[in-house]
């Protein structure tokens, strides 16, 4: 047997298993599923009167007592198959399963090599992996290619992740006028009102959210889903990644989601996609956001403390659960996070006068002046036109800008005392952000100068900021 019969793939890593599994003529294989603790028990005598016929090979399942110590209440099923490579053979038990047991498609197969070398998704990345499967197979989709894809991802609209569904931490959203995506909760409030989305008092569920919104006249509502550091899931959020008339998925997005082996659905706007899965970020990990290198993609992860806008439009291809992709979590904020040093930085200027002195001077001489009160302009002194979507029990926020949009809502961060432009990560001072707001400048890493800076100050001003009138001393004399 040659490895040109193996599924195709583009990691090297893989290739090489291929051809060790293949020199110690070890082609053992499982198809892998997930079952609930109520539907194992059936599920399991299903599968052994299979065996018993002959119709599958052999199979086993986890216990009561190793799904305790693994923290899952999940029973996994192995079913075995003879060879890995045999993609056929793979998809007559998967399709059997699906069809007499109604076993959750898709299903990976993972080779026993890996499972003998204690090849994991908490661990891919040290063996130079992508995920600690082979491949994937679907019920419905002829087993030509083995990929984790097939070449056209069909949509299924109403479709939640169903093990986000027993959290009690939804709510419902609706769009301004201008687009940005704002939560409601009209099942608390009893109205139309904005509302902070990290209130545990603003989440319900899934049943109470999604009967809130069966029963709105407005088709504008849709349901939304609340991050909290208490739950497993993490948000991988694509924009600018799928044609809406093509349903073309960038190639980069659809690595990632055969990696990931999750949930995933398509953005309101039909041109982003949503990868849910189940995670953690590093504490030393400040954001998740980056431009990638394909067309005009960007991402942006987050693992609490953010409100998910939900489409339900569920890629059929993608499970209709969350499962653990920690390996490709892992592999993304090597390559994209921001991390907080350990030593704090100090401004390479600091302010000559308090704000408390400055907050006396009406007018003054000493260009100083002006530049100390812009530093220490804070949030709180000012009105912004940029809609609040998240506020956290620490204090900070995340706003959707006035001056773009993006299906995140949340690109714009608020601290104690500046703004952070989360696609790029660029610190914003006040001035910055009402320059932006105006349309006096167009990116975030520009600042006003010139004729431009003077009217600025006089926006600023204009939203509530105490900045001492500037009179040149040669004009004074």
């Amino acid at each position: 047997m040659s490895t040109d019969l193996f599924p195709p793939t583009t990691n090297d890593t893989q290739s090489d298993f291929d051809s060790q599994a293949l020199a110690q003529g070890d082609l053992r294989g499982e198809l892998m599923y997930f079952l609930d603790a109520k539907a194992a028990d059936e599920t399991w005598l299903g599968v052994q009167d299979l065996v018993a016929k002959g119709e599958l090979y052999d199979a086993h399942i986890s216990t009561a007592f190793t799904c305790t110590a693994r923290g899952d209440s999940r029973h996994l099923l192995m079913v075995a198959i003879p060879n890995y490579a045999d993609i056929e053979d793979a998809h007559r038990v998967h399709r059997l399963l699906t069809e007499e047991l109604s076993v959750d498609d898709p299903a990976v197969v993972k080779p026993t090599l890996y499972t003998n070398l204690g090849i994991y998704t908490s661990n891919v990345n040290d063996w130079g992996l992508t995920r600690s499967t082979r491949y994937t197979v679907h019920a419905d989709d002829p087993p030509n290619s083995g990929r984790g894809l097939p070449a056209e991802l069909s949509i299924n609209p109403g479709q939640y992740p169903g093990d986000m569904t027993r959290y009690d931490q939804w709510l419902l959203w609706k769009p301004e006028p201008d687009g940005r995506k704002v939560p409601r909760a009209p099942f608390e409030t009893g109205d139309d009102r904005f509302v902070s989305a990290m209130d545990p008092a603003n989440q319900t569920s899934f049943e109470i959210a999604l009967e809130s919104l069966e029963s709105r006249s407005d088709a504008n509502y849709g349901l939304a889903f609340t991050l909290t550091e208490t739950d497993p899931f993490v948000l991988i959020d694509y924009d600018d990644a799928r044609d809406p008339e093509t349903g073309e998925i960038s190639p980069m997005v659809r690595q990632h989601i055969e990696d990931a082996e999750s949930y995933a659905d398509i953005s309101t706007s039909g041109t982003g996609v949503h990868l849910l899965i189940k995670g953690e970020l590093a504490e030393d990990v400040q954001a998740v956001i980056a431009d990638l290198p394909d067309h005009n993609l960007s991402i942006e992860v987050y693992d609490q403390d953010r409100f998910v806008v939900m489409t339900g439009d569920h890629i059929t291809a993608t499970p209709p659960r969350t499962t653990d992709a920690q390996g490709l979590l892992d592999r993304l904020q090597s390559e994209h996070a921001t991390r907080i040093t350990p030593e704090k930085q100090e401004p390479s200027t600091r302010p000559e006068k308090s704000r408390t002195e400055l907050s006396t001077i009406e007018e003054t001489t000493d260009i100083e002046d002006v530049f100390d009160t812009i530093n220490q302009v804070q949030p709180s002194d000012i009105r912004l036109r940029s809609t609040v979507t998240n506020e956290r029990a620490d204090g900070s926020k995340s706003l959707d800008p006035s001056w773009t949009t993006s299906d995140t809502g949340t690109r714009l961060g608020q601290l104690d005392d500046i703004w952070i432009y989360r696609k790029g990560m660029y610190a914003l001072d006040a001035l910055q952000v009402v320059a932006l707001e105006e349309g006096l400048i167009s990116q975030p890493d520009e600042y006003p100068s010139g004729e431009i800076f003077w009217k600025a100050v006089e926006a600023l001003r204009d939203r509530g900021a105490h900045i001492p009138k500037y009179i040149d001393s040669k004009e004074s004399i």
